[in-house]
């Protein structure tokens, strides 16, 4: 088993473990006093910040820029022109 496994097996154990503790109901003021089970509001904020920790960690990822020119100055846009010379390529590596 890998770390990975090992580290999702016990995060979703231990949430689990606290939804099926809390499953008394609670009183909650949306718009007006309602009594809501504490397990379906600890599962929405819990499925809510993980949304939100998958976007904020997919809109950090960007495209790798290569240091390599493949393409003819003529074919590649302007706007993407990795323009080093021998002695910066050298230096990088």
């Amino acid at each position: 088993m890998s770390l990975k496994t090992i580290f999702i097996a016990g995060i979703s154990i231990t949430i689990t473990v606290i939804l099926m503790n809390n499953t008394d109901d609670m009183h909650f003021w949306f718009f007006g006093d309602t009594k809501v089970s504490k397990l379906a509001v600890l599962g929405i904020m819990f499925i809510t910040g993980f949304t939100v920790g998958l976007l904020a960690v997919k809109s950090s990822i960007k495209a790798p820029i290569s240091l390599d020119n493949p393409l003819n100055h003529e074919e590649q846009p302007t706007y993407k022109k990795v323009l080093l010379s021998e002695d910066d390529r050298e230096y990088i590596q």
